[in-house]
């Protein structure tokens, strides 16, 4: 009788771990919630000083003054995504995930944008260093490579 319950225990230990997991991966921490899920509107292309990166016809651009995306659909069909995570260095000199979320545009032809504002290299982060950049990568049908971007502005 001890021994299932023992087990019993473990069991739901374990899934409720499995579930803490999951949200954290998916969502961020409570605090980066707001940063899950932007719709971006419609806007002209961005600056030449953008970081961009294609995957087939779709385009994905950043730029670190101002801290915006630009997706670009040129059919107007389907989902274009950029998918980016926000990592700050630490006193302990490693980088550490601070946020992440997600920029879309749904059956929107031309460019769209979305507005962020993240840590920027020279300013003291809530891990108490100085160090911020994005990863992130641009989709459609399939995904760009990852790219690394160090946000200085």
């Amino acid at each position: 009788m001890h021994r299932s319950r023992r087990f019993r225990r473990s069991g739901i230990a374990i899934a409720i771990a499995t579930v803490l997991a999951l949200a954290v991966v998916l969502g961020g921490s409570p605090a980066s919630a707001d940063d899950a899920f932007d719709h971006a509107s419609s806007s002209s292309a961005p600056p030449q000083d953008a970081h961009c990166t294609s995957v087939g016809s779709v385009r994905g651009c950043f730029r670190e003054y101002g801290d915006s995306w630009w997706l670009y659909n040129p059919s107007g069909t389907g989902r274009v995504y950029i998918k980016w995570w926000n990592w700050l260095y630490s006193s302990s000199r490693t980088w550490e995930l601070h946020r992440m979320g997600m920029c879309f545009s749904d059956d929107q032809q031309g460019w769209a944008k979305c507005n962020k504002d993240y840590y920027e290299m020279g300013t003291v982060n809530k891990f108490g260093d100085e160090g911020s950049r994005l990863e992130w990568y641009v989709c459609k049908d399939s995904c760009s490579l990852p790219q690394l971007t160090y946000n200085h502005h």
